[in-house]
């Protein structure tokens, strides 16, 4: 967690020395990667976490682990900007209830967001990726997180096969991202990647459907064993 924190911290003060030397010098901001999530999205979470309309266990326990995550990732960016000046005040007050949406509540063209969800179950993550076929797109296993620009919006999309390969997708995003390996806008898994579940609420390590062992298909989350098949 303290490495979690670290990172955070770091990435939170380059994105904002990068703002800053930007808007003095007239040099370009670089292009932000997922290394920079959820900083990406400004200092006051400028965005909306939008899930499926139908959404399957797993679907859902992506999405809530992304939303727990976000409260305490601003809570550090909004506290470390504060200490240096940057910021009036170190709270994160922004109620995150109120900017969870289902994708037939509110129009994804019209706000940065964050989706989650499989292809056949938030069609605006199909839309964005330009998929027609939503049952096919994917192989069992697969799954995507993509950080992307559309419409003069940013969005990070979280998705996969099904509901298992979308949280595999998350637990791995949020593992590569707490260990600074991630360095473009897009990561992928597949059948074969492993992944380490590292927080200090999660136990044991999940692999993607393709491998079917009773134990192994188990993970440990928010005080419960949770069956992810």
């Amino acid at each position: 967690m303290r490495t979690e924190l670290l990172i955070l911290v770091v990435v939170a003060l380059v994105a904002v020395a990068g703002l800053m030397q930007a808007g003095f010098s007239g040099m370009t901001v670089v292009e932000p990667t997922l290394a920079h999530y959820p900083s990406i999205f400004g200092p006051d979470f400028n965005a909306v976490i939008i899930k499926g309309r139908m959404k399957s266990p797993e679907e859902l326990t992506a999405a809530n682990i992304i939303i727990s995550r976000l409260t305490e990732q601003y809570k550090l960016i909004r506290q470390s900007m504060y200490e240096r000046g940057i910021l009036q005040k170190s709270l994160f007050a922004q109620d995150l209830q109120n900017k969870i949406f289902t994708e037939d509540q509110v129009d994804y063209r019209t706000t940065d967001a964050i989706l989650i969800g499989s292809l056949c179950h938030n069609s605006a993550i199909a839309h964005l990726l330009g998929v027609i076929d939503c049952m096919h797109y994917f192989e069992p296993g697969e799954g995507l997180v993509k950080l992307m620009e559309a419409g003069g919006h940013r969005y990070l999309i979280i998705t996969g096969y099904s509901g298992d390969e979308v949280l595999a997708a998350t637990t791995f995003f949020l593992s590569e991202l707490q260990l600074n390996k991630l360095d473009s806008n897009e990561l992928r898994i597949d059948s074969a990647t492993k992944v380490p579940l590292r927080d200090p609420r999660w136990y044991g390590e999940y692999t993607t459907p393709s491998y079917r062992d009773t134990q192994k298909n188990k993970v440990f989350i928010l005080g419960q064993w949770m069956d992810l098949r």
